[in-house]
């Protein structure tokens, strides 16, 4: 679940970054959860970046994106009292998904740290397809019955072809709005921009300041 549904809008005024189709994309100036997060949690971050072959920069975008880099977060998807609906977490497992690689309960999981949700998000991560960009896991996180590695930026991502077609087009437009930006079809090259826009950011930029400051070489004292 994208980061607008944890982050109040209204508090600032966005940036507006312009993709090559003319789409732009709001980036809020809030700064998310960033600032609760402790040395651990930025060292866990490495560490699972080495262990995946990855970047802190390219997962913690991810994490960002999805929940403000807030554990804490849910969307109830208007289902208050019913856990079992719910998106959970730093990276918004959903019901499904949230049961094959958490082993606690939701209420439990949102009381984790960054650094102990990174166990599962992990795991998670390790079973997709090699990936080496942010646009990559985000594709793989949202619609992985369409990824293509190293696309073109006009292709597809909710593939009418790949997927039940009102699925592609009706429902997971109407389901992400400041993704889509009222379209019914979405692009790797709006993917791009809508990720440039969230790494624009002063959340974000705070937050790589915080990658940098607790990198395995850095000396802390």
């Amino acid at each position: 679940m994208p980061i607008w549904a944890w982050i109040a809008l209204a508090a600032g005024v966005g940036w507006l970054i312009t993709s090559s189709s003319g789409s732009s994309y709001p980036a809020s100036t809030s700064q998310g959860d960033v600032s609760d997060r402790t040395d651990a949690d930025w060292q866990a971050l490495w560490a699972l970046a080495q262990q995946l072959g990855s970047t802190p920069q390219i997962l913690g975008l991810i994490l960002f994106e999805e929940s403000g880099m807030d554990p804490g977060a849910k969307n109830t998807n208007g289902h208050p009292n019913e856990p079992s609906k719910w998106c959970v977490g730093l990276n918004q497992f959903c019901p499904g998904t949230y049961e094959s690689w958490v082993d606690v309960d939701k209420q439990t999981y949102l009381t984790w740290s960054m650094a102990q949700q990174l166990g599962p998000i992990g795991r998670f991560w390790a079973s997709k397809p090699a990936f080496s960009t942010a646009r990559d896991l985000f594709w793989l996180n949202f619609l992985p019955a369409s990824y293509v590695e190293g696309a073109s930026a006009d292709t597809v991502v909710n593939d009418p072809t790949k997927m039940d077609p009102h699925y592609a087009t009706v429902t997971v437009p109407a389901s992400n709005p400041n993704l889509f930006q009222g379209r019914s079809i979405l692009t790797a090259g709006d993917v791009d921009a809508y990720l440039a826009s969230i790494a624009a950011s002063p959340g974000w930029q705070l937050a790589l300041q915080r990658i940098a400051d607790n990198a395995p070489e850095a000396d802390n004292a």
